[in-house]
């Protein structure tokens, strides 16, 4: 019996690094489509459009750095009785309902701004995306604690696209 344990550690290692290698590899290749995406923007926006298009991530960015990323994560991880996973997505649902909630109110600050008033719908429209990242950040989570890299994977491939 003793055999298999060891058997099971080192095959969990070696996906483990398997893993490991793909995610850097991923990661990689997100960051140079990044690049690129953003070579590509400046070539096609105006150097108008594109300041309102940083004002825009910028501020997206901000309020997702607030998010429930790390609070999800952690909890996940930590605890041992997956059945609660139900209230720890409501808590990170809230959270991030209130972020959009605080979104909706800058982009409406925006808009009574004569600078940043070109803003304001985009961000609007851009607010709903706090929404769905809750259940990405959620979704991820509980295939990491499954070990699932290939779907994962598949995941982050998909959402760049």
């Amino acid at each position: 019996m003793g055999g298999w344990a060891v058997v099971g550690i080192l095959d969990r290692t070696s996906k483990a690094r398997r893993s490991t290698y793909w995610n850097a590899g991923l990661t990689g290749l997100q960051r140079l489509l990044q690049v690129g995406l953003t070579l590509i923007l400046v070539r096609l926006l105006t150097p108008e459009d594109y300041g309102q298009y940083a004002v825009l991530n910028s501020v997206l960015v901000f309020l997702t750095v607030i998010s429930s990323q790390g609070f999800v994560e952690y909890l996940l991880h930590c605890k041992e009785d997956p059945r609660q996973d139900g209230a720890v997505f409501l808590a990170g649902a809230f959270l991030h309902l209130v972020i959009f909630a605080i979104c909706l109110g800058l982009a409406f600050l925006f808009s009574l701004t004569e600078h940043y008033g070109a803003i304001a719908e985009p961000l609007m429209v851009a607010s709903v995306a706090i929404l769905l990242n809750h259940a990405r950040i959620f979704a991820s989570t509980v295939l990491r604690r499954s070990l699932d890299w290939s779907t994962i994977r598949k995941l982050h491939l998909t959402g760049f696209a």
